[in-house]
């Protein structure tokens, strides 16, 4: 089967190839490629979607910490729309009927409400909702903040010489536009806060590099899920958090939780997952 598929995806490539030799304009023949090997892959994708999904499905949108909801079964992701956007845009159907996720690349909480944002995160959630990857008034998982609060909290207090909880309130203000948003269009909301952070005897990775210590950067997890809490209840939007469950009394991280790079949940992190999820009911 596996082999078929491929050759399959090879005969498709090669028929896009031979429609745009009728597109004289390079610039319009190239445009027509990259639309061509879009529609290409969005649809292999949503023909299976449809099949496996059911009312109950959850549709997980969000960074990396998508991946647990569909048991990090990283080679069963698949590219949406690879040659529209640059950076990771990628779909799994492993969990289905019970989470389809997308990974949308390391896109922050902060940016969620504007275009033109480097990992172009609003962009691609529009493109999931125009062409069907988010079904009209399906439940939608929101999974974003955890780089914000590891990364850019503390980075962006030290820079405009302002408090953490100032930080923390302009990312919420923007965050909360973009929940609201997504509301008023009729999905069923469910935002997932931010899980616990690195454990400080990780190795820093050089391109998402953690400010200050882990017990630090766990109070601002607090501090944002607080905040976050807030506003869901204020606005009638489901809550979802695990962050009592992922630390330990001293405000460090339970690494047993984790996988071997400290930030990201383990098969055990999704069974508390699968256990709170099972404890909403029907919203």
């Amino acid at each position: 089967m596996l082999a078929f598929l491929e050759n399959f995806e090879s005969v498709a490539k090669f028929i896009i190839r031979i429609k745009c030799l009728f597109t004289f304009n390079k610039a319009d023949r190239k445009r027509k490629r990259v639309n061509l090997f879009a529609e290409f892959e969005r649809n292999r994708f949503l023909d299976l979607m449809y099949k496996k999904i059911n009312k109950q499905t959850y549709f997980c949108i969000g960074d990396s910490h998508v991946d647990i909801f569909s048991q990090n079964s990283y080679s069963k992701k698949k590219k949406l729309a690879s040659r529209l956007f640059p950076t990771i845009f990628m779909g799994n159907l492993y969990s289905a009927p019970q989470f389809v996720s997308y990974h949308l690349d390391g896109v922050l909480a902060y940016s969620l409400n504007r275009h033109g944002s480097t990992n172009q995160g609003l962009e691609k959630i529009e493109y999931l909702i125009k062409y069907g990857f988010l079904p009209k008034n399906c439940r939608v998982v929101t999974v974003f903040g955890e780089p914000d609060c590891r990364i850019h909290v503390k980075k962006e207090a030290n820079k405009q010489k302002r408090s953490n909880e100032e930080i923390i309130e302009d990312i919420l203000e923007n965050y909360g536009s973009f929940l609201i948003n997504l509301k008023q269009q009729g999905f069923r909301v469910y935002v997932y806060s931010p899980i616990a952070s690195q454990k400080g005897n990780m190795r820093i990775d050089p391109v998402y590099k953690r400010y200050v210590n882990e017990k630090e950067r766990n109070t601002i997890l607090l501090k944002f899920e607080e905040k976050l809490k807030k506003f869901c209840l204020k606005n009638n939007l489901v809550f979802i958090s695990l962050l009592s469950q992922l630390l330990n009394s001293d405000l460090t991280t339970k690494e047993e939780f984790y996988l071997p790079d400290g930030v990201h949940l383990n098969e055990k992190g999704r069974r508390l997952i699968l256990d709170t999820f099972s404890k909403i009911g029907e919203k």
